[in-house]
């Protein structure tokens, strides 16, 4: 046992009978220990000096004081019952926020910037229902026949950097 235990249960004794065990190791630890041998007579003087002053009277009206404080207390106020509504919105707040957030930054927009090969291959349509626009914008049928067979082509030309 160390001195800070000894002086807690010291000061416990002063108020009441310790368990036989607790009270068997502080006799132990006081037969060892002259500071706290001195630490517990001091005590025994305080604790005989205090026992012999006149108990002082009540104030008047102190029971109904002291009621009206434990009436608020019992009963919380509406500004606390909003604070504390408060303090559990704001994780949950910050967790929409945050859901929010991540939905506009990981999650793709409506536009897709695809090739025409990338669009008829990932959305399932037919490059020959395509061919007719073609055939009538252009008038010689070498580039219409170009632009069917690679229609990367046109968007490669766009792609170029300019001096």
């Amino acid at each position: 046992m160390n001195c800070r235990n000894a002086e807690r249960w010291i000061l416990k004794s002063l108020n009441r009978d310790l368990p036989p065990g607790e009270a068997g190791l502080l006799e132990e630890h006081l037969r060892a220990c002259p500071g706290c041998r001195t630490l517990r007579n001091e005590y025994a003087v305080l604790r005989g000096a205090l026992g012999r002053l006149p108990v002082p009277a009540l104030r008047p009206g102190f029971a109904g004081r002291v009621g009206a404080r434990l009436d608020a207390l019992a009963r919380p106020a509406s500004e606390s019952l909003w604070r504390a509504w408060c303090l559990r919105a704001i994780p949950v707040s910050l967790f929409l926020i945050g859901l929010f957030v991540g939905g506009l930054i990981f999650l793709p927009d409506g536009s897709s910037n695809l090739s025409q090969t990338e669009a008829f291959l990932l959305n399932g349509t037919v490059p020959q229902s395509e061919a007719p626009v073609y055939f009538d914008e252009s008038k010689k049928p070498e580039e219409n026949t170009m632009l069917i067979l690679f229609p990367a082509a046109e968007t490669a030309a766009a792609k170029k950097p300019r001096p």
